[in-house]
């Protein structure tokens, strides 16, 4: 069996009337040489009898015979990539026939690159381009070129921007990082992009609209905003920054934030300092996630004499940690939720004037 250049992988839950586009537009494609695995995850509506309509002999698909969630789902396709480079589909998104064509071409005029991403379009479910920006994702994907350090500096302080529709990378980075983190639900996504680059890879961009991102009605999207996300985004993002502690030298941190200056370290002291930099930079960040990673990033170096001497050196000792816990937004859960619930709900039933009181009021808890 020939081997094809592009493995497609497509997760597909309950969406009928979204995954017949999906699998036209990969079959629209200028590149044939593709093969599409598609998995569905014991959908109850007709997302299954949909699939197996198209006979085309490169789709491949793996009928899961319970509900087991995305990362699971997609873990199945990734056991049986074939092609050197991996793109990915969710089954209510859909690509520009050039798409693959162009991140192809990218990727040959750019070696060095293992991952590229193209800019989106957002579509309505009747296949529409949106012209309205006043939804959750209008302001979160920012595709733009970047070093591999910049992305690092990125995914750290502000978190992930790549949708994974847009994303073709190399199978090799799999190999190398292993497969989705299943237990994650929200940002599962962010999780492989960080470790990717964390293992050298580069990430590079193609400035077009190659990828069509759906807006589902009624908050259907997995990333529409809710309280059951917010608090599940918090939790995966402060395991997820635990990934950048893999950085053991401080010339790596510094690469990443060149504005600070490393001092004389022993080969000891090295490891120990470039966690305390992260927990610093994670504690002066104040996001609520942050908070989290820093104190118990700490909270592990204070457990060894020798490296809580050195911490008190570096200006934080046992007691100034103490003292930090005090302020950790842990005990803030309540009120936080009764501004998030107001927030999400405020554009439904509150004059204008309050709706803008109480973006100001979110974003300054955000930040502590």
């Amino acid at each position: 069996m020939t081997i094809p250049l592009v493995t497609i992988g497509m997760p597909a839950y309950n969406h009928g009337r979204f995954v017949g586009h999906a699998i036209e537009s990969v079959l629209g494609q200028t590149v044939t040489d593709w093969e599409l695995i598609i998995v569905d995850d014991a959908s109850t509506d007709n997302t299954l009898e949909v699939i197996r309509r198209y006979g085309d002999p490169r789709i491949k698909v793996i009928a899961l015979p319970q509900n087991r969630g995305p990362g699971y789902a997609a873990n199945q396709y990734l056991r049986e990539v074939r092609g050197r480079w991996i793109s990915l589909l969710p089954s209510d998104d859909a690509y520009a026939p050039t798409r693959l064509e162009e991140q192809l071409a990218y990727l040959e005029r750019r070696p060095e690159c293992g991952m590229v991403t193209t800019q989106w379009r957002f579509i309505n479910e009747d296949n529409q381009p949106i012209e309205n920006k006043d939804h959750f994702a209008a302001k979160i994907f920012d595709n733009k070129e970047r070093s591999r350090s910049d992305w690092l500096r990125f995914f750290f302080d502000e978190g992930n921007n790549i949708a994974a529709s847009t994303v073709m990378f190399d199978k090799k980075y799999i190999d190398r990082t292993g497969p989705n983190d299943a237990r994650l639900l929200q940002l599962q996504d962010y999780d492989m992009w960080l470790r990717f680059v964390l293992a050298g890879c580069n990430i590079g961009v193609v400035p077009k609209p190659l990828t069509d991102y759906r807006i589902l009605e009624k908050s259907g999207n997995l990333s529409a905003p809710s309280l059951n996300v917010y608090h599940r985004c918090l939790y995966e993002r402060t395991h997820i920054l635990k990934h950048f502690l893999s950085l053991t030298e401080a010339r790596s941190f510094c690469e990443i934030f060149p504005e600070v200056i490393a001092p004389p370290l022993s080969p000891a002291q090295e490891n120990v300092w470039v966690k305390h930099q992260f927990a610093l930079r994670a504690w002066k960040h104040s996001g609520r996630a942050h908070a989290h990673f820093a104190l118990e990033t700490w909270f592990d170096l204070f457990a060894d004499d020798t490296h809580a001497a050195w911490l008190g050196e570096w200006g934080i000792s046992l007691k100034a940690y103490q003292e930090l816990m005090a302020k950790s937004p842990l005990g803030q859960d309540f009120l936080y939720d009764v501004y998030y619930w107001l927030y999400l709900r405020g554009t439904e039933f509150l004059p204008i004037k309050t709706q803008a009181w109480l973006k100001q009021i979110f974003k300054k808890l955000m930040r502590r």
